[in-house]
């Protein structure tokens, strides 16, 4: 397996298939899912997207109560497969013909850097200059045995902080795509983002 993609969701029973949906087929690129308490239909959903399609190889876990970010991104990490790791957050989606190309550049770098786009077409670029501005799981393929231990804090938000400073302390290896492979819904009003820019959650 090359690739897992790591799939955290609550609460999201309508962009999460958005999400999967963005996917690329390939034998090689499992998705894990991880239900994070959902209070509405996410589970029953993804469920019925399992059944539906069979050619995607997705694994659904969940937890029985609301966890937080960190905790479920720790929990996807520990299940992942894949030689690489890829977050793919779940009201977000992948530009899925570029980043089928990007999967295909996966060589055994530690860091493989993409680039991202938000709402107002902006492009997030990510080189040697801003790879430490934007610390989210998006940004890059982390190699699984590269990452090794290294987890999330197991907090709300802003979990991602910790975990990109200490892979980038690391030794490593690294590499910028400069393709444009995921759709970041920012500013989207209501994301776990957007609720901590407004003091609403910490």
């Amino acid at each position: 397996m090359k690739l897992s993609i790591l799939v955290p969701v609550w609460n999201q029973e309508k962009l999460v298939i958005r999400a999967l949906d963005s996917v690329p087929r390939r034998d090689d690129i499992e998705v894990v899912v991880c239900d994070d308490g959902s209070t509405d239909s996410t589970r029953k959903n993804i469920k019925a997207y399992i059944k539906a399609h069979p050619d995607l190889k997705i694994r659904l876990l969940w937890n029985s109560e609301n966890k937080g970010l960190g905790f479920t991104k720790n929990k996807l990490y520990d299940n992942a497969k894949g030689e690489y790791v890829y977050e793919l957050d779940s009201d977000d989606y992948l530009l899925t013909d570029e980043y089928n190309s990007a999967v295909n550049l996966l060589d055994g770098t530690d860091l493989v850097f993409v680039n991202l786009q938000v709402n107002s077409g902006e492009i997030l670029f990510l080189n040697e200059q801003t790879k430490t501005m934007w610390v989210g799981g998006a940004s890059k393929f982390i190699r699984r045995e590269f990452l090794g231990d290294v987890r999330c804090d197991e907090v709300r938000v802003f979990e991602d902080v910790s975990l990109n400073k200490a892979i980038m302390d690391k030794p490593h290896t690294e590499k910028y795509t400069g393709k444009v492979v995921y759709h970041y819904n920012w500013p989207r009003e209501g994301s776990l983002c957007w609720l901590a820019s407004k003091g609403l959650i910490k």
